[in-house]
């Protein structure tokens, strides 16, 4: 059977508007099952789910994005350092960014430990929202007197339990779209600031708090990973462009790692200088990539320098992944219909994530329950 080119971005918009919620449904209500863990043993509780949570977005969101959207990757430039806690900051060029970054990590060995620092309305989705609180994101209220002690709390519980957490943030806040782009060339000129095209100013504020936590638990390796990262031919500005069926043709992105002890953590005004230069840094690559990409694929130049690291998931690995997720769902849905108690349990786990998110979400148990500990 021959599909055109449309057909097959039909079908594989189809499938990806069934499998995200369907892979949810049938696998966040059962990991919520281990919640208990969360309170009698943590570490044991988050090496679980940090297990769970790689296979878990290889099989749903890695497989989508290599599988059905076909997209390729050109990554270079320094390695993460699987053993060390690591903040990884990158351009927001879209809103599916930190979709494409579960590439990178992945390749890098530590998508269990990848957290992503995200806004706290996205935790009250069902299924959805309660994974990301089951993987352990930080989640912000976006406003400094609400969200500075929670980051704080968060940061030092992972770094005192030497737990090598790789947190992804944004510093530009938001994605870079039309409005945004006008936004933030108005407050370039009104503040005699470098004007982005490809950019957005970012904002020291987050950073600078997980880096003074960072600063302060100096008991295992800490860096500082910037991530500059551009796409070749379709680029979905929205989740919603990925329902389309189609990604980019490549996906770019460029690491370069910083130890902490070159960045300047405890000073706001040095930060946010430092900052400025890796983003001055950053679009002038991107402007020279966007402007010059026809030329830079003849000459087979990339994003940035350095080693080339991977560039697609083999089939040998996507395909299995896949039958792997269709034989997981399948027995979920078959327990539902066959088994009363399976009803039972998914109306009581899906009830107590309810009430869970009401009450500030599982971040919460958790750090409560470590702080039971430290001071026991």
């Amino acid at each position: 059977l021959v599909c055109s080119p449309t057909m097959k971005v039909s079908l594989g918009g189809a499938f990806t508007l069934l499998w995200i919620p369907l892979t949810a449904f049938c696998s966040i209500t059962p990991f919520s099952g281990l919640l208990p863990l969360a309170i009698l043993s943590p570490s044991l509780f988050r090496a679980v789910i940090d297990y769970l949570q790689f296979w878990y977005c290889s099989g749903v969101f890695l497989f989508i994005l290599n599988g059905i959207h076909g997209s390729e990757y050109e990554i270079t430039g320094d390695v993460i350092p699987a053993d060390a806690a690591v903040i990884l900051m990158a351009n927001h060029r879209t809103r599916c960014d930190w979709m494409y970054i579960f590439f990178l990590v992945r390749q890098h060995g530590c998508l269990g430990t990848l957290k992503i620092m995200a806004k706290k309305s996205l935790a009250a989705a069902p299924w959805c929202g309660w994974g990301m609180q089951l993987f352990g994101y930080l989640f912000l209220h976006r406003d400094l007197k609400r969200d500075e002690s929670h980051i704080r709390r968060v940061m030092r519980r992972y770094l005192q339990a030497d737990y090598p957490v790789k947190l992804l943030l944004f510093p530009e806040g938001s994605d870079l779209s039309d409005s945004n782009i006008e936004l933030s060339h108005d407050f370039s000129n009104k503040r005699d600031l470098p004007v982005f095209d490809h950019l957005l100013h970012p904002r020291t504020h987050g950073l600078r708090l997980c880096l003074e936590e960072m600063a302060a638990e100096p008991s295992q390796p800490r860096y500082v990973m910037d991530v500059t990262i551009a796409y070749s031919g379709y680029i979905p500005a929205t989740e919603a462009g990925l329902l389309l069926g189609k990604g980019p043709s490549t996906v770019h992105i460029h690491c370069k790692l910083f130890p902490l002890t070159d960045v300047p953590s405890n000073d706001e005004v040095a930060l946010k200088a430092w900052l400025y230069e890796r983003w001055v840094e950053k679009e002038a690559t991107l402007k020279t990539f966007y402007e010059d990409e026809a030329a830079a694929k003849r000459e087979g130049a990339r994003l940035g320098g350095g080693k080339f690291v991977a560039q697609k998931l083999a089939p040998v690995y996507v395909w299995p992944t896949l039958v792997l997720w269709l034989v997981a769902c399948g027995a979920c849905l078959y327990s539902l219909y066959a088994f009363a108690a399976w009803r039972l349990f998914f109306v009581i786990a899906s009830l107590a994530m309810f009430c869970l998110t009401a009450n500030g979400g599982i971040e919460q148990v958790e750090l409560a329950s470590a702080l039971g500990r430290s001071s026991g």
